[in-house]
């Protein structure tokens, strides 16, 4: 099982692996260093988004690896540098960037598919007014 302090390095990269990590070139390079099993292994490749693949791969290594040597490895020999590097960081818990209210509330509801906010929402007193007032106003012209 990987330390904490390992742990909280992969959360702070977490979004910069999000966008440049294709965990299906990563998955038989972990196999073949015995991280991974082929149940891992299956798990991971079968996910149907790679959003949700780099999140299982990330679940999987927290749970096998005991360190961040082999997945930096991995980034040195691909030519991923800057991800090698976000990941070499130490980071110290202070030195965490925290999400906003707002941030957090935004990915949740990403993650759980639901709809977004409705942009133009109108209250039903104001629609009962106006379709009040305009029911009046038609019927002062007779129609």
């Amino acid at each position: 099982m990987l330390p904490e302090h390992h742990s909280r390095t992969l959360a702070v990269a977490l979004d910069l692996l999000l966008k440049d990590f294709e965990p299906r070139e990563a998955v038989p390079y972990m196999v073949a260093k015995l991280i991974f099993s082929d149940d891992q292994q299956d798990v991971i490749l079968t996910k149907p988004t790679r959003r949700q693949r780099v999140l299982e791969f990330l679940r999987q290594y927290r749970r096998s690896a005991i360190d961040l040597g082999a997945l930096i490895h991995f980034f040195e020999e691909n030519g991923q540098l800057h991800l090698s590097a976000a990941v070499s960081k130490n980071i110290q818990p202070e030195q965490r960037v925290l999400l906003s209210e707002r941030d957090i509330r935004s990915r949740l509801l990403r993650e759980s598919n639901l709809p977004g906010p409705i942009k133009n929402y109108v209250k039903r007193d104001d629609l009962t007014r106006n379709l009040g007032s305009t029911l009046i106003k038609y019927a002062s012209y007779g129609l």
